[in-house]
């Protein structure tokens, strides 16, 4: 399990790192403003909610870094911390702003060495695990690309049967990634690899292909596998391949993420009366924790609409939000006359009871 001070250090050194990859592309300056804007949004949820247990949620961003002194933190690091608050005020209310890409990127790498001071200072509540919000079993099958210098990694449905199971998501990760994201999952004992767990048709259909590298049963939290995998995406190396392997391409793949985000967002009070700014909310977590890249088209326009979806429920519906749950075709037909909104394309509905389902046979 993770705790919450390494999800925010993740998500900061993966902006860090999206940024250093557009600075080398043809950018505007508002797009690097993005970066700003997002981690110093996530950088004061995490100080309110986290460090200070939401005790003092309606005070100043400022007042609340300077709090920190109190829990240890040295003069240099408040300060950096003020300069990514200054940097993400200009960001977020002054459009025609214009930040130097260096300048950017310098926010952004000290304001990651200021989070692993944090870590250093052994916060009781930093240092708690992100609560697991449920339980399921998946199959993840690992294939070396070599050319590219990646392995592709797929979530599937258990099956029975002799057909390839079906799979939910996939990510092309970085190669040295795969051995870590096994050794972290099979610590945590929610892993566990090899032949054994799988029918003998199954595991033959994984090893008659090219590349095979091996395959597991994981039982967690799905959130918390997709997490520990998308930490080691490099979209230096997914942009190499051909664009029908690129993850923001797939629409299993990209739905799962955001989906997840939405969600995360409802849960951490990320709801505003703009849809628009409800929508970026969603946005900038599916990118960082779930490598669901912006610019995908079924990012852009499903956003959007699921934002608009979930933006229509009661107040009672989003305070118990849960999901999303993948159920069988039969299950959600069953419960559509219990939906207060729904989606028919790709198929989702939320209960009556906040439940965030997914028709299971939209993967197939």
């Amino acid at each position: 399990m993770r705790t919450k001070i390494e999800n925010i250090k993740d998500l900061v050194e993966q902006a860090f790192q999206e940024a250093v990859r557009l600075s080398g592309t043809d950018h505007t300056p508002r797009e690097m403003a993005v970066f700003l804007r997002d981690v110093g949004s996530e950088i004061e949820l995490f100080i309110k909610d986290t460090i200070y247990e939401s005790r003092r949620n309606n005070d100043t961003f400022e007042n609340l870094i300077n709090g920190l002194a109190h829990f240890g933190a040295e003069g240099s690091v408040i300060e950096q911390l003020h300069i990514l608050r200054r940097a993400y005020n200009k960001a977020k209310h002054e459009p025609g702003y214009v930040f130097p890409s260096a300048e950017v990127l310098s926010i952004l790498d000290r304001t990651n060495q200021s989070i692993v001071h944090l870590q250093s200072l052994n916060i009781p509540q930093c240092d708690a695990y992100v609560t697991v919000h449920y339980n399921r079993v998946l199959w993840i099958a690992g294939w070396d690309h070599f050319t590219s210098g990646d392995t592709e990694v797929h979530i599937m449905v258990p099956v029975s049967n002799n057909l390839f199971p079906p799979s939910i998501d996939y990510f092309n990760i970085h190669w040295k990634g795969w051995e870590e994201v096994i050794q972290v999952l099979e610590r945590s004992g929610s892993l566990k690899m090899g032949k054994e767990y799988f029918p003998v048709s199954i595991y033959k259909s994984f090893s008659s292909e090219e590349d095979f590298i091996e395959a597991g049963i994981f039982e967690g939290d799905y959130r918390e596998l997709c997490m520990a995998l998308a930490k080691h995406v490099k979209l230096e190396i997914e942009e190499k391949l051909l664009s029908f392997l690129q993850r923001k391409n797939d629409r299993t793949a990209m739905l799962a993420s955001i989906l997840f985000a939405s969600v995360d967002a409802v849960k951490e009070g990320r709801l505003s009366e703009r849809i628009e700014d409800f929508a970026e909310s969603i946005h900038s977590i599916a990118a960082y924790r779930y490598a669901s890249p912006r610019n995908g088209e079924f990012a852009k326009q499903f956003v959007p609409e699921i934002a608009g979806m979930i933006s229509s429920l009661s107040e009672e519906t989003l305070n118990s939000i849960s999901g999303p749950h993948w159920v069988s075709a039969e299950s959600f037909n069953n419960l559509t006359n219990q939906s207060q909104a729904q989606l028919d394309a790709p198929p989702i509905i939320v209960t009556n009871d906040g439940r965030l389902l997914v028709n299971l046979a939209s993967n197939n």
